[in-house]
């Protein structure tokens, strides 16, 4: 199959009534599945990150990593991948998000090194693919600065507030023992 976009067709419509009026109208049409889609560039896209350092999620626009040889067959969708072509895995999703259909969002919540792809489609499902490599160091203690990746499930909910009496004599001086202890209910990732 030929790679080469397919020009727009002008094709006329004509309709005769049973009393010989006659209307034509013209159509113009344009069949896609023809474009070429390939990266912008052959450079590797990689990061180093370091969680001390970088804070804030960086964003990158990945409609310009992509060339699409006919703008008419516009490209539609945009998805992240494994290197498999497969759907991201959990670890992936805490670390990069598609935001805004063509905004890859990377945040620094799992440290390690990770590989992805970024798919690109046009309506006719021409498919395009671009590597991103990102490496998330800890910071210089070893330890992220984020150690709980997920919001934590409660066996029973814990209390919203705790009332501590406090006996003291007429001096201030605190009687019947000062020690108060508090046992969380258990909680999992």
């Amino acid at each position: 199959m030929s790679t080469t976009p397919r020009e727009r067709q002008t094709y006329f419509i004509r309709a005769v009534t049973a009393g010989n009026v006659v209307l034509t109208l013209n159509m113009s049409v344009q069949i896609c599945g023809y474009e070429e889609l390939r990266i912008s560039s052959n450079e590797p896209i990689s990061y180093d990150w370091n969680i001390a350092d970088n804070e804030d999620p960086v964003q990158l626009n990945v409609s310009t990593m992509f060339l699409n040889s006919d703008p008419t067959c516009q490209i539609s969708n945009y998805t992240l991948k494994t290197t498999d072509l497969e759907e991201l895995p959990d670890n992936f999703k805490s670390n990069f998000e598609l935001i805004d259909y063509d905004l890859v969002q990377i945040s620094s919540v799992e440290v390690g090194e990770f590989e992805f792809l970024v798919e690109a489609a046009t309506l006719a499902g021409i498919l395009s693919y671009k590597t991103i490599t990102v490496n998330i160091a800890p910071d210089e203690e070893g330890l992220s600065f984020l150690t709980q990746s997920t919001i934590p499930e409660w066996e029973e909910l814990p209390a919203e507030s705790i009332t501590v009496n406090v006996i003291v004599d007429g001096d201030g001086a605190v009687t019947g023992g000062a020690a108060f202890e508090y046992v969380s209910p258990t909680a999992t990732d």
